[in-house]
């Protein structure tokens, strides 16, 4: 099990880590994240139908891409893609939901610490893009 997957199945969603070398220097945090929500037309004839009637403004030979960023924005704030005008679901749209992943945000200077760490245990040779 790599350090991702251990971090996964120990932590939280919204968990921090601190993330130290040894001697206490700290380098960042991981934090585990929710996986991202990514709106995906399941149908899009059934979603073309909808727009068709509702909104035919909107069609050119397709959706326009802008209203259907409209509609993806609403399946992200609240899970699914609903028309608040008539407060139908739109149909053809779904919400899709990432697995939880790891994110890691360092502290100001942690590349520099990293590099200096690195040169300390392998030398300048490694630094330099030699191998």
């Amino acid at each position: 099990m790599d350090i991702n997957e251990q971090l996964l199945s120990a932590m939280d969603e919204g968990d921090s880590k601190a993330a130290t070398l040894p001697d206490g220097v700290r380098l960042g945090k991981f934090t585990k994240t929710r996986g991202r929500t990514t709106p995906t037309v399941t149908n899009e004839r059934a979603l073309l139908d909808w727009v068709a009637e509702h909104c035919p403004e909107e069609i050119e030979q397709r959706i326009r891409p802008a209203f259907l960023d409209k509609i993806f924005d609403s399946v992200k704030r609240h899970g699914a893609a609903i028309d608040f005008a008539t407060a139908e679901v739109i149909p053809g749209i779904e919400a899709r939901y990432g697995n939880p992943y790891i994110s890691f945000r360092g502290e100001p200077g942690y590349q520099a610490v990293v590099a200096e760490r690195w040169h300390e245990i392998a030398g300048p040779r490694l630094l330099d893009g030699d191998a």
